[in-house]
């Protein structure tokens, strides 16, 4: 069984949100690059544009971990922390079982999903999608 992580980060209205979407892509590549990643989703806010949701599957919560403490991963946390107006949302480790594709399944489906998941918990509602 693996493990979705759910971040929610808020932005102070001077933080540079284009700079901050930079680090955001730098960290998916870096991301993708470790152990025990599957994928992620990420992008602003539907209701707040200075407001950005990460999605992420990883294999289990030691992964989580280990990213969490990679050096360069840490070292972007730090730089954009002061500029958060409000403390990280971080709901982690929700464990999940992806289930067996459909045949009713359509393309782009994957994406809905998580996109529905994302603005469900960003809303307080449950943080793991159903694909």
């Amino acid at each position: 069984m693996s493990v979705l992580l759910y971040l929610r980060f808020a932005l102070r209205p001077e933080a540079d949100r284009r700079d901050f979407e930079r680090d955001l892509q730098a960290m998916l590549e870096l991301a993708g690059r470790q152990p025990g990643f599957q994928w992620a989703e990420m992008g602003p806010s539907l209701t707040d544009p200075a407001v950005y949701i990460v999605v992420s599957e990883w294999d289990e919560v030691e992964r989580v971990r280990a990213w969490e403490h990679e050096e360069e991963h840490s070292g972007v946390m730090e730089k954009w922390e002061p500029r958060y107006r409000e403390a990280l949302l971080h709901r982690r480790f929700v464990p999940w079982q992806r289930p067996a594709p459909s045949d009713e399944a359509s393309p782009g489906s994957t994406a809905s999903a998580s996109a529905s998941a994302a603005s469900s918990a960003e809303a307080g509602g449950p943080a793991s999608p159903t694909r």
